[in-house]
């Protein structure tokens, strides 16, 4: 009739993520953050362990290509973008921790509780040793063509026949690394036990204090740069540190890529250095403090509370839209 407004709706349509979604209808937060830390977890090994993998695996007969194609800003780089996208991954459900030392750190300030925190540490060893998994599938046939029990032997990959203890071939590399080393750390032979467990102390102390930085809301850096600070904070640490053990610090990314190592026949990987593999393991979580409450005795108990960096999360309104006129395309605010 004219003169009398038409009124049409519109509704919005559901795609096939939010019909999945709805369907699952989760509502167990734990669970939520616990899958989280896993993933988080398993991709930062995968990406991590792989990148180590190119470093050992390319080329280990061919001599003269060896300084061309390892070099240690590979491996830096590589775990940094590897802990910033799987950051960036979780960081929203579970806040992105993806390690045992970080978690520590943050039940030390009371930022998780003890439940939480004992679901993270859980989810981090599960992920890590599903992602050495990935990683030794995705380079088996490299690996296994030198064997599970390839090892540096003074600057020669060295397979031993394990029945029999006797050396089946063995190839000549300046600064060899064995293939285990895709997977986890080795005390080097210039370092002592002190020495192996300052390194992690203070590695993981420095990273504890670039995460308390970074997130730090009166630092008013928004959140959605943080995960790649993190991610250049790890290459920093790579690049100062990295010379003694590789810098693992991190329980999970070190004891849960050991175990899958362990458990596909590499010899001696708990047993190599008397035994050192329980430092990476204990010496992160003492830096996590130590990183965590430099910081605020330093610095973040004085920090002006006003300065705090405030973001505002866009949310979009899903709603029916009435319109006056044919002509007049339906609307969506944000």
């Amino acid at each position: 009739m004219v003169g009398q407004v038409q009124q049409r709706s519109y509704v919005t349509k559901t795609n096939v993520i939010d019909k999945i979604r709805s369907k699952l209808n989760m509502k167990n937060e734990n669970f939520k953050k616990f899958l989280s830390e896993l993933f988080g977890t398993f991709l930062l090994v995968f990406i991590g362990t792989s990148v180590c993998a190119q470093f050992i695996l390319s080329n280990p007969g061919n001599v003269e290509n060896v300084q061309v194609k390892h070099t240690w800003i590979q491996i830096a780089i590589g775990w940094g973008l590897a802990l910033a996208f799987s950051v960036y991954a979780t960081y929203r459900i579970s806040g992105g921790h993806l390690n045992p030392a970080v978690s520590f750190a943050m039940l030390t300030l009371g930022k998780i509780n003890p439940v939480t925190f004992i679901l993270y540490l859980i989810a981090q060893f599960i992920g890590a040793y599903i992602g050495a998994a990935c990683t030794y599938l995705l380079h088996w046939d490299k690996i296994s063509s030198l064997g599970p029990n390839t090892y540096l032997y003074n600057n020669l990959f060295v397979t031993k026949d394990p029945s029999t203890d006797t050396v089946i071939k063995s190839i000549e590399i300046p600064n060899a690394v064995s293939t285990a080393g895709i997977f986890t750390s080795f005390l080097s032979p210039h370092l002592s036990f002190f020495g192996a467990f300052v390194d992690q102390l203070l590695g993981t102390a420095v990273l504890i204090l670039c995460i308390c930085i970074i997130t730090e809301g009166r630092n008013r850096i928004p959140s959605s740069t943080q995960p790649l600070l993190i991610g250049l904070s790890l290459v920093m640490i790579g690049c100062a540190f990295g010379y003694n053990l590789g810098y693992p610090i991190n329980p999970a990314r070190d004891f849960g890529p050991r175990l899958f190592a362990w458990t596909v026949g590499y010899e001696n990987v708990f047993g190599q250095g008397d035994y050192y593999f329980w430092i990476p393991i204990v010496a992160p979580f003492f830096g996590a403090i130590l990183g965590a409450w430099i910081y605020y005795l330093f610095v973040g108990l004085y920090l002006p509370e006003q300065e705090r960096y405030v973001e505002v999360p866009m949310t979009i309104v899903k709603s029916v839209k009435t319109i006056q006129s044919e002509d007049t395309l339906p609307l969506t605010t944000a």
